[in-house]
């Protein structure tokens, strides 16, 4: 019989999740440390390991060496009531079998340990050694729980163990440079400088002295001899922002210094080397700028040897009430007086907004609420700019009553003539265009992807599929 050792420190939670774990005709074991799981393995080694955890401490680290160590290994999945980078990276790297939210639904949680028994009859977590610590969560950490920035932090965490070129894809404001500076704290680099560039902000008569430095004279203004970042940066990482507006004639002196870790100072014959590790980042489409003979081909591949996308805000709605929090914990000491939180209305118009500028925008915006405030807590008045007018509309903070004025509307002008509907008549007119839009929006919103547009759309992918072809003709 297969066993479930879960762990928690929340008595109820616990209770009430082991409840729903012995659906599975499973035994287990409920425990409140990860301390007292270390003792049970070494006595009677389950089949799963659930812990519900954020950071990793001596003993959760200590579970997972033990757990690796039995004959067959055991998994064991970490369940984060708050997902961190940190604890995404510690978790990972120790060699959990995963590090995901921990859902609301015990029933969902019955799910994943279902699923992982199912396939795991003989799995082993693979060994690995335990990554630095790389400082807190504070006001300059990646921030998420949603499923997609916990992928986000399990790949910072395997990339930031090589020193492999790496390329950070993605709108404005969706972090690419926290990002980057993530993979430096957490690389063998720490401790090391970390120089961040943007490309496109220095013009570019002046950006190939600031990458590589001058000497005395090579100028008009070159008064003495200056050090370039790369030069600064030796044995660090250097991250060059906006990649994609770089001159050809600089992005051959970026290529050769990827290739052969060499470079000259502007109007300087000495060859000088460096080691710094090289990060880049852009939000355009370099496969469009090659196309165009904007960007060099053969740079693009060196620099492309691992690629992070880090997806828009919009994709990642579940993250927004985290960030709202964390910005509002950041900016507290700005305001009139203490700050005691945010209302769920002012949540819902957060959530209800597009955020064009990403999480940026969001910070911004929490910001400004916070300077402006005067209560110590955060509503829907302190959110005025959220409802004006962009690109000609007002921005609804409740989408779902957007959409209910804009059917009554389109309704009453329906059932003054049924010619509009072909004979269809007005209901099934009306469902039919509704259904057929829903579909259509939901694939282009997820990139095509008919398995996370039937989730969110809260059908299933079978469902999907011939709503896909009913809507096609």
């Amino acid at each position: 019989m297969k066993r479930i050792l879960y762990v928690e420190s929340d008595a109820k939670s616990r209770a009430r999740t082991v409840e729903a774990l012995r659906t599975l005709q499973c035994e287990v074991t409920s425990l409140s440390t990860t301390g007292e799981a270390v003792h049970a393995l070494e006595n009677d080694p389950p089949s799963l390991v659930m812990a519900v955890r954020n950071e990793a401490s001596e003993d959760d680290l200590r579970l997972i060496e033990h757990a690796h160590r039995l004959r067959s290994g055991v998994p064991v999945l970490v369940l984060a009531r708050r997902g961190s980078t940190r604890g995404a990276i510690a978790f990972m790297d120790a060699g959990a079998y995963d590090y995901v939210a921990k859902p609301d639904s015990d029933n969902a949680i019955r799910e994943m340990a279902e699923n992982i028994l199912r396939s795991a009859g003989a799995l082993a977590v693979p060994d690995a050694g335990l990554l630095p610590e790389a400082g807190d969560d504070g006001p300059g950490a990646i921030v998420g729980r949603s499923a997609e920035m916990i992928e986000i932090f399990k790949m910072i965490g395997r990339i930031a163990k090589s020193d492999a070129a790496v390329l950070l894809q993605g709108e404005s404001g969706t972090g690419k440079e926290l990002a980057a500076r993530t993979i430096h704290e957490n690389s063998r680099r720490q401790g090391r400088p970390f120089v961040a560039i943007n490309c496109a902000a220095i013009p570019e008569t002046l950006l190939e002295s600031e990458l590589f430095g001058h000497e005395k004279g090579a100028f008009t203004g070159a008064v003495g001899m200056r050090r370039g970042k790369f030069e600064q940066c030796d044995g660090g990482t250097i991250f060059l922002d906006e990649i994609g507006d770089m001159s050809l004639a600089t992005q051959a002196k970026i290529l050769r210094v990827l290739q052969e870790k060499t470079f000259e100072r502007v109007g300087g014959e000495e060859s000088l080397t460096t080691d710094a590790r090289v990060v880049t980042a852009t939000n355009k489409s370099l496969v469009k700028e090659m196309r165009k003979n904007e960007f060099r081909v053969d740079l693009f591949y060196r620099l492309k040897v691992v690629s992070l996308f880090l997806p828009p805000l919009r994709q990642r709605h579940g993250d927004i009430r985290i960030l709202a929090e964390h910005f509002l914990r950041k900016y507290a000491e700005t305001g009139r007086q203490p700050m005691r939180g945010i209302t769920r209305a002012a949540l819902e118009m957060l959530q209800g907004s597009p955020w064009e500028g990403n999480v940026r925008e969001l910070e911004n915006a929490i910001q400004s609420a916070v300077v402006l405030n005067r209560t110590g807590v955060l509503d829907r008045e302190d959110f005025p700019f959220l409802r004006q007018a962009v690109g000609g509309e007002s921005i609804d903070s409740n989408p779902l009553e957007s959409l209910q004025r804009e059917v009554a509307r389109a309704s009453r002008a329906l059932l003054r003539t049924e010619r509009a509907t072909e004979g269809q008549g007005v209901y099934r007119a009306c469902m039919d265009l509704v259904e057929q839009t829903l579909v259509t929006e939901a694939l282009r919103h997820c990139d095509g992807n008919q398995v996370r547009a039937a989730r969110v759309l809260g059908i299933s992918r079978n469902t999907l599929r011939s709503r896909m072809h009913f809507t096609r003709g």
